[in-house]
């Protein structure tokens, strides 16, 4: 992370990992996006309108955002990374 690094927030934020992601992105000067949410088109949008760098998605949300329609016509080019946990990614 640094600065003008974005996260995007997509998991329930009493988690370590979010509180991680907080604190790195916060020390460092970044910015931080929280949607309500998992919401495939508001992660898509999102990442667009606000130049997310960096977004964290368990294997079964990355899975609903490679099958969801929307995600095909988005724009990342301000995507750096994409973080995962929880469990390994099926291929």
């Amino acid at each position: 992370y640094g600065f003008g690094d974005c996260v995007l927030h997509t998991s329930a934020m009493f988690h370590a990992a979010p509180l991680l992601y907080i604190l790195a992105q916060s020390f460092n000067g970044g910015r931080h996006v929280i949607i309500p949410g998992f919401d495939p088109d508001s992660i898509v949008r999102e990442i667009a309108k606000e130049n997310v760098t960096d977004v964290l998605l368990v294997p079964s949300m990355l899975q609903v955002m490679i099958n969801h329609p929307s995600v095909k016509n988005g724009d990342y080019s301000s995507l750096k990374r994409i973080w995962y946990g929880g469990s390994t990614i099926p291929q």
